[in-house]
């Protein structure tokens, strides 16, 4: 296990302070470190980085998302990343186009809380847009939109003052590749009302997304929020979950309460939702380029679990269940979700150390559950639906959940996943059998065998579409079944 620090703790039961890091630009280091200690063991390995806020380029071209890209993914075998969604769900806090040529929008700031408040838009290359920023001591602008390759920065003093930069493609932050243009605004002013007025000078696409961090469902205070008829459900997703190699899950509701060590029971902020439905403060889907987001939904508030005793958590009565040298406490949003499906991927591994990053993604989707509180997945906010653990090993082991002993058969499937797995099948006494292969639906695609089986039975599966597939071996006493994942 290796820690990293992102946002600091101080020194608490003789443990040294921790100052905080800068995760995202530290993480490949971390990364290539770890790695190389997993491979000198001869292990897998599966890493959680538990950090991030809404923001950046939520279409996997950050540099972040790169880096990721280079270490994970198809053909990297026993190497997992898992990064939650986020905690920024619940709240008004994502704008969306689209916009015509010399349409004005108008998109409105509630600027509740003191502090910084950052507002980040990104649109089409090919697009043009003139801004101008009101604030509550007047309006600044119109500003023209830059050239591709150039960039606009200029600052506003004062109580409203804030700092703005309209960055043409080649200029973008966060070392983005998507070829986009971005416009971001820092309000460090007082609080109040702000709007941001776009112009479609030039439109081709005319489809901007816009955000502004923070925007939460904490604290308990109305905080920052978005106003406005431009204000889009979903895309809340922070930039680094979104890479094509990372698992993102969210958090929904494992039990809405909970009595502390002292007899108090408390209910976090948006833990009030019903056993089973997803928690309010989840990020959800989809991504600015038009993916889900979300790759399975995960129990997480309220979980239950172990303490470091030196640990600054455990000095938090209000979260503790149990107190003394070894003390629990509760574990929430989607940063409690997300080591619930980091321990599940290490089952994963452990059955099957070869297993890739994309193949862990496939398991975990084919066998994830819709019930009423998904509705019908997938989906932005679930993802696959919610994540089941027994069934997604139980596909790597070949496992059937309906193996009947009186069958006398005894049903193997390997490699799985695999391309094209082989399935064998011993049977005790002859007699008559079908084998065959169905999907998701029970609709069987396939058949193996139909009729008399004297010994042991070896064939391989013809070439299937990707996913989930059970195979059912039926005779005169009863069914044995397994689950195959089909892979490429």
């Amino acid at each position: 296990m290796v820690k990293m620090v992102s946002e600091g703790a101080p020194s608490i039961g003789g443990e040294p302070a921790e100052a905080p890091g800068d995760a995202i630009d530290e993480l490949p280091a971390a990364l290539d470190w770890a790695l190389g200690v997993a491979e000198a063991e001869g292990k897998p390995i599966v890493f959680l980085a538990n950090f991030g806020s809404i923001g950046g380029p939520t279409d996997g071209t950050s540099a972040f998302s790169r880096a990721l890209a280079e270490r994970f993914g198809p053909g990297r075998p026993g190497r997992v990343f898992v990064t939650g969604t986020g905690d920024d769900g619940g709240h008004p806090n994502h704008a969306a186009g689209p916009i015509a040529q010399g349409e004005t929008v108008e998109i409105g700031i509630d600027k509740g809380e003191a502090g910084p408040l950052r507002f980040e838009m990104w649109y089409d290359a090919s697009d043009r847009f003139t801004l101008e920023v009101v604030t509550p001591q007047g309006s600044s602008g119109p500003y023209a939109p830059p050239a591709n390759g150039a960039r606009d920065t200029r600052s506003q003093g004062g109580a409203a003052g804030f700092t703005y930069y309209h960055n043409g493609t080649g200029t973008v932050f966060w070392g983005a590749t998507n070829g986009r243009r971005q416009v971001l605004i820092d309000f460090v002013g007082q609080t109040g009302l702000y709007t941001v007025r776009l112009t479609g000078t030039s439109v081709s696409s005319g489809r901007f997304d816009a955000v502004i961090n923070p925007a939460r469902i904490f604290p308990n205070t109305d905080g920052n929020r978005l106003t406005g008829p431009a204000v889009a459900p979903g895309s809340s997703v922070w930039y680094g979950a979104t890479a094509e190699v990372n698992i993102a899950p969210n958090s929904y509701v494992h039990r809405p309460s909970y009595v502390d060590v002292d007899g108090v029971t408390r209910t976090n902020q948006g833990d009030g939702a019903p056993a089973g439905e997803l928690w309010p403060g989840s990020s959800v889907g989809p991504t600015y380029d038009g993916r889900l987001g979300t790759t399975v939904s995960v129990p997480g508030n309220v979980n239950v679990g172990a303490y470091a005793p030196r640990s600054l958590f455990a000095t938090i009565r209000a979260n503790l269940l149990l107190g003394g040298d070894d003390p629990v406490g509760t574990l929430g949003a989607v940063s409690g979700a997300a080591p619930v499906l980091t321990g599940i991927i290490a089952l994963l591994l452990e059955a099957n150390p070869a297993l890739d990053a994309a193949e862990v993604k496939t398991l975990l989707q084919t066998t994830a559950r819709a019930d009423a509180f998904t509705g019908d997945v997938p989906n932005p906010e679930w993802g696959y639906g919610k994540a089941d653990a027994l069934a997604a090993v139980e596909a790597v082991l070949g496992v059937g959940t309906e193996a009947d002993a009186g069958t006398g058969l005894a049903l193997r499937l390997a490699p799985n996943p695999g391309p094209q797995p082989r399935v064998r099948l011993a049977r005790a006494r002859a007699g008559a059998v079908r084998v065959g292969v169905h999907d998701v639906l029970g609709r069987e695609v396939a058949v193996l065998h139909d009729g008399l089986l004297v010994g042991d039975g070896d064939w391989r599966l013809p070439p299937l579409a990707p996913g989930l597939y059970v195979v059912r071996a039926v005779t005169e006493t009863g069914v044995a079944s397994g689950r195959v994942l089909i892979v490429r």
